[in-house]
């Protein structure tokens, strides 16, 4: 039995695609999957249904230096412990305080370790432990150059999946009007109620026909909204598979971190990309600038300044017959379309 340990924590961003890449190693019944992290066991976004799992300490350093160093200390040799005497053979690491711990321990002890790295702004962790990783994994140009050593550039789906569902399908799996423009509105795993606040000020200004797939923590108030306005959505808190979501859409309206830009790409759906303010790095300004300037997929919008343009985008890019709407479309397919790249899943079985 291949023993492989994956180490992740925190947002979504991070969680989604580690547990992603774990399922896809795990079809292999030579391979058991571990994965390690800080708080994992408190983390919303885990699913720890069928998954083996272990807590380590750790922190950064908002509470002060020596506090977050005696954490990370402490976690380091929980993690050192646990990697020796389970006979670990690789080390997955997912960037984030949360996977240092972990990845400082695979390194203090020799097992090979891999990071992943998603954002177009490398995390200060995945940039540290670059020049020592056995590979590293990438999506897009720009993280490149802030990382040591030599990328290995993977798809963007992340796993072994051929996009199957037609644009009908998924309107239907909604329950929605076939033949109407479709936004998606989503805030990401650390929620936006100021993109709905905006979102639902713009619409009711938005002149053409439109349905809605509005991702919200606060459901009551959409379907509240779209009643006594009379359109039609599907309201939900939560949408496992965002693929169908994504199918359906015209034009989404969203946060900018690293799961969006790529399904973007992946499922060719244009954006309106407000970036979280508070985002570490400010990588999600990043990657709407990357989005918008390098891509050509999406406009970017700030957040202070969303209930004044969101309309004005809007406007814009469905103005003139949809011309701007279709050359994002077009640029998004021709980005995606400039290599054929293996998934993460099919990279790490190749040195197992």
């Amino acid at each position: 039995m291949k023993k492989i340990v994956i180490a992740a924590g925190g947002t979504g961003g991070h969680i989604i695609p580690a547990m992603t890449l774990g399922d896809e190693l795990q079809k292999d019944p030579a391979v058991e999957i571990e994965y390690l992290g800080v708080a994992l066991s408190e983390n919303r976004f885990f699913d720890k249904t069928g998954r083996i799992y272990a807590d380590v300490e750790g922190a950064n350093f908002s509470k002060g230096f020596f506090a977050g160093l005696k954490k990370i200390f402490r976690g380091f040799w929980q993690a050192r412990k646990r990697l020796k005497s389970a006979q670990v053979c690789r080390v997955i690491g997912f960037g984030s305080f949360h996977s240092l711990p972990v990845v400082l321990a695979a390194w203090s002890l020799g097992i090979p370790f891999d990071i992943v790295e998603l954002n177009t702004l490398p995390g200060k962790i995945n940039r540290l432990f670059s020049r020592w990783a056995e590979r590293v994994f990438i999506h897009f140009d720009p993280s490149k150059k802030l990382l040591k050593g030599k990328p290995t550039f993977i798809n963007y789906a992340l796993k072994d999946k051929k996009i199957e569902t037609t644009k009908k399908e998924a309107i239907a799996a909604f329950g929605l009007e076939q033949g109407v423009r479709t936004f998606l509105v989503f805030g990401g795993s650390q929620g936006a109620q100021k993109i709905s606040e905006a979102w639902f000020e713009a619409s009711l200004k938005f002149e053409e026909k439109f349905q809605v797939i509005h991702v919200t923590h606060d459901i009551e108030r959409a379907l509240t909204f779209y009643r006594k306005h009379k359109i039609r959505a599907f309201v939900t808190s939560f949408i496992k598979e965002m693929d169908l979501a994504y199918c359906a859409a015209d034009l989404a309206i969203c946060r900018a971190g690293a799961g969006a830009i790529r399904e973007m790409l992946i499922y060719e759906c244009p954006a309106i990309l407000v970036p979280f303010p508070k985002a570490l790095d400010q990588h999600q300004d990043y990657n709407a600038h990357f989005m918008q300037d390098e891509v050509g997929g999406a406009l970017y919008l700030k957040e202070s300044r969303l209930e004044e343009k969101l309309l004005t985008h809007l406007e814009e890019i469905f103005s003139e017959g949809e011309k701007k709407h279709r050359l994002m479309r077009e640029c998004l397919s021709q980005y995606k379309a400039r290599e054929k790249r293996e998934s993460l899943a099919e990279c790490i079985r190749k040195v197992l």
